[in-house]
C-alpha cells in the first residue's frame, strides 16, 4: 500500500512524497478532496492499467461536478 507521509497517520505503507506537503492534513478534513487526490497520484505512480482507470474516473469526477 502507498502512503503519503503524516505524524497523524494511522496505515503503514510505501511512503509517496505528496505533490503539496499540505496534502495529508488537507485530505484528512475533506473525503472528495481525497478521492480527486489518490486518482490523481494513480496517475502519477500507477501501472497502466490502474492510470486508465484513474483517468476515466477523474473526466467522471471533473465533468458531473459530483463523485
Amino acid at each position: 500500500m502507498v502512503v503519503w507521509p503524516s505524524e497523524h497517520g494511522k496505515v503503514r505503507g510505501e511512503s509517496l512524497v505528496p505533490l503539496c506537503k499540505s496534502v495529508p492534513a488537507a485530505v484528512q478534513r475533506d473525503p472528495q478532496l481525497y478521492e480527486m487526490l489518490a486518482l490523481i497520484e494513480a496517475l502519477r505512480i500507477g501501472q497502466a492499467r490502474d492510470r486508465r482507470m484513474a483517468a476515466d474516473l477523474l473526466r467522471k469526477r471533473l465533468s458531473n461536478g459530483s463523485p
